[in-house]
């Protein structure tokens, strides 16, 4: 992420002019007294500078109507930042909050159209890489975007439970199914470094089969996380804040 930090610096001066005036001569002029040495004003220390967030990351799928999917894969540093995403070296604006893009603090996830294709759809995870990675366990809650069979939209709610310690993460995903959360599919996945990626099981028949999740955390302390899933039937986003925390 690019940061551009404009600092407009003015220079103030101060003129100080004494002026002595004369009213003729005189004689017995008495002598001037001395000025007294001024004290110096003292250095203030300098403001510290803000903190520049990490480069964004972030993992992308992509899937059409006649279901030919592309893949999960990452595509890496963002140097646009959050509010921006690049397929294929052109730029998509990412509009917080609407229908198909979600916005958390350090990142954002959802869909788009493909800048390459009309019939294409993108699915996205971006956000500001976690630097350091914390101890004990946390609980996640957020929710997913997707798409399914021939390009029906989907969407839901998705709880995640995670192990640090033990370097291990399980999801829960619930679809919205006329106005009840439906159990969708779960997973347990292993975390390496920053990253977990595993296979899921379905918990309803348009989940389809072969499920793959990758994600990734985000925040300085792990605060979000989010990724992609996708299955022979299925494919969408998901995103999630850290609401509980136990560090042992």
């Amino acid at each position: 992420m690019k940061i551009l930090l404009k600092c407009s610096l003015s220079a103030i001066c101060l003129a100080l002019v004494v002026g002595c005036s004369g009213s003729g001569d005189h004689s017995d002029a008495q002598p001037q007294p001395q000025p007294q040495p001024q004290p110096q004003p003292q250095p203030q220390p300098e403001s510290p500078l803000p903190e520049v967030p990490q480069l964004s990351k972030n993992v992308v799928g992509f899937y059409d109507n006649y279901f030919e999917s592309n893949g999960i894969k990452e595509t890496g540093d963002n140097m646009m930042g959050l509010t921006t995403l690049v397929i294929d070296g052109q730029p998509l604006d990412l509009v917080v909050d609407s229908e198909v893009i979600k916005s958390i603090e350090y990142s954002r996830y959802g869909r788009l159209k493909s800048p390459t294709s009309s019939n294409d759809r993108v699915l996205f995870s971006q956000g500001h890489d976690v630097t350091v990675l914390p101890t004990g366990k946390a609980t996640y809650e957020g929710s997913f975007l997707g798409l399914q069979g021939a390009g029906e939209d989907t969407s839901g709610i998705a709880h995640f439970d995670v192990d640090f310690a033990n370097k291990k993460i399980d999801g829960r995903f619930a679809r919205n199914l006329n106005g009840r959360n439906t159990p969708y599919f779960r997973f347990s996945a292993p975390i390496a470094g920053n990253k977990f990626e595993g296979k899921g099981t379905a918990e309803e028949y348009s989940a389809g089969s072969n499920l793959d999740i990758k994600g990734r955390f985000y925040g300085p302390k792990a605060e979000e996380l989010g990724g992609i899933y996708e299955s022979d039937a299925t494919m969408g986003a998901f995103g999630a804040s850290q609401i509980n925390k136990q560090d042992r």
